[in-house]
């Protein structure tokens, strides 16, 4: 007699959220709804958890070091930022940080404090102090064993293939950083400055993407994706975004270019070429993308500040586990 177990995967009850008229409505349904919205929160909160687990490892070092001499906290900071300062000077810590022309107080942020103030001189002191703390704990971290377990959350991976994008960088790279923009927004114009910074840095390691997105089919978007056609998308990408040609002005961009003109003007009056961006665009919004600019990090929705220094960080992560997460 042979006896054959078979082993299968228990289903999982799907929660219900609501109902109308006997019909359910499923959680799963409704999480679908606000995917983008639930992980904004759970980044949220894994900021705040970061933020409070270094809080305590920071206070954890100080302990073990003073501990370990025998000494209070207070004593340990006193002695060790004195030897700090003989190193990082105030003189130094101006010129670092380009104080030259006054300081600027947390609680007073609007106004300015001259150096040579009683109140610039008290803001600038509280200033350095603080900093010479931070290099304190630096060097204990590094001299303790830090291990932070929190793990980032992980959004659904967003399929790019066979879409209307634009690539550079280190092209075969496991890691890409794909910014949906829209030449017309202002704040997409505010985060290129940091996204370029951001290029400059990773080139040589990660492969970078451009996506455009915008209510309609903009005369910006219909010009680069024009320009992308004779293999000079990147430097319509620069010049619109530069500022030097906005709003757009065709004649000069194609002279600016060097783009062959007929070419050009044919391809801005192409039905073909904006139905092209119009399906793009539309399909972006299926996966729920409608906002700009969206950050997607190795094909997942990047919730945090776009600035170069924190997309850095998490880039960073990434390149020392060797691109995967």
């Amino acid at each position: 007699m042979i006896v054959v177990l078979v082993a299968c995967e228990r289903p999982k009850e799907r929660k219900i959220a609501g109902e109308v008229d006997g019909q359910k409505i499923y959680l799963d349904e409704v999480d679908n709804l606000i995917t983008n919205s639930l992980y904004e929160y759970l980044f949220a909160i894994f900021d705040a958890r970061s933020i409070a687990a270094n809080e305590l490892i920071n206070s954890k070092v100080l302990s073990m070091e003073a501990r370990g001499r025998n000494i209070s906290i207070d004593s340990l900071v006193l002695l060790e930022t004195a030897r700090i300062g003989k190193i990082e000077t105030k003189a130094k810590y101006v010129l670092d940080n380009g104080l030259q022309a006054g300081v600027v107080d947390e609680k007073r942020p609007f106004k300015l404090f001259e150096l040579d103030s009683n109140e610039g001189r008290d803001i600038l002191e509280e200033s350095y102090q603080k900093f010479l703390k931070v290099r304190l704990v630096e060097e204990l971290r590094a001299k303790y064993q830090i291990k932070l377990s929190l793990e980032r959350p992980k959004p659904p991976l967003i399929k790019t293939d066979g879409m209307l994008t634009h690539v550079r960088g280190k092209i075969n790279s496991t890691i890409s950083v794909i910014v949906i923009s829209d030449f017309d927004c202002p704040v997409c114009r505010r985060a290129y400055a940091q996204l370029r910074e951001l290029y400059g840095k990773y080139s040589d390691r990660i492969r970078f993407e451009v996506i455009n997105l915008s209510p309609d089919v903009t005369n910006s978007i219909l010009f680069s994706e024009c320009a992308g056609g004779q293999g000079r998308f990147w430097d319509a990408y620069e010049a619109l975004f530069a500022g030097d040609v906005y709003p757009i002005n065709v004649d000069t961009l194609i002279k600016k270019l060097r783009l062959k003109k007929a070419e050009c003007l044919r391809c801005l009056k192409s039905e073909r070429m904006s139905s092209d961006i119009v399906n793009n665009m539309r399909r972006l919004r299926s996966m729920g993308i409608e906002m700009t600019p969206t950050i997607l990090i190795s094909r997942r929705i990047y919730y945090g500040p776009i600035e170069s220094t924190a997309i850095g960080k998490h880039l960073n992560e990434l390149l020392a586990k060797g691109g995967t997460e």
